[in-house]
């Protein structure tokens, strides 16, 4: 059974391996726009100081991403469920994000492509998230619990891998 521990491992750092990249496609598909040369800001939750630098110049793009498991398959979807869900879950659910002034509308694309995981690698990415990093301990036992009897049923047992399915949703819009 896995338990809860204390890690000296700054959280950012926990959290950035525990998380996926982009998919190689849906980044250049995001850059497509900007040419030969773009001018990339990586703004994670922002304090919008950075923004300028995509706002003030003609034929920029705005470029918005998540990588978001894909609950249709029926372990995932248990997955999140005992985990909870992300607020881009939320957020792609409702309709995706809006953008204002100066950019134009929004195009949207999505890739599927799967990850392999061990089941260490599962439960860091399941540690890392914020509602269970931020959950009284009883709730990180009964999601480690139930993470680990889900992870026994699909085979992530010991160095084994199962492959975790993800889609990305990629969306752009340029500054005319």
């Amino acid at each position: 059974m896995v338990r809860w521990r204390t890690v000296s491992e700054p959280p950012r750092r926990r959290t950035n391996r525990a998380r996926p990249d982009s998919p190689a496609e849906a980044v250049a598909w995001l850059l497509e726009p900007a040419g030969d040369h773009p001018r990339i800001v990586d703004i994670g939750a922002g304090t919008g100081k950075l923004t300028r630098v995509v706002t003030e110049r003609p034929g920029g793009v705005l470029g918005l991403i998540w990588n978001i498991r894909d609950e249709s398959e029926p372990w995932v979807g248990r997955l999140g469920t005992i985990m909870k869900g992300s607020h881009a879950q939320q957020l792609l659910a409702e309709g995706g994000p809006e953008v204002a002034a100066p950019f134009g509308e929004l195009e949207e694309r999505t890739w599927h492509w799967e990850r392999p995981m061990t089941r260490a690698a599962l439960t860091a990415m399941v540690h890392s998230r914020s509602y269970v990093i931020t959950a009284v301990a009883g709730e990180r036992a009964r999601i480690d619990d139930e993470i680990a009897a889900l992870f026994d049923e699909v085979g992530a047992v010991g160095d084994a891998t199962v492959s975790l399915p993800y889609v990305t949703h990629a969306f752009r819009a340029l500054n005319p």
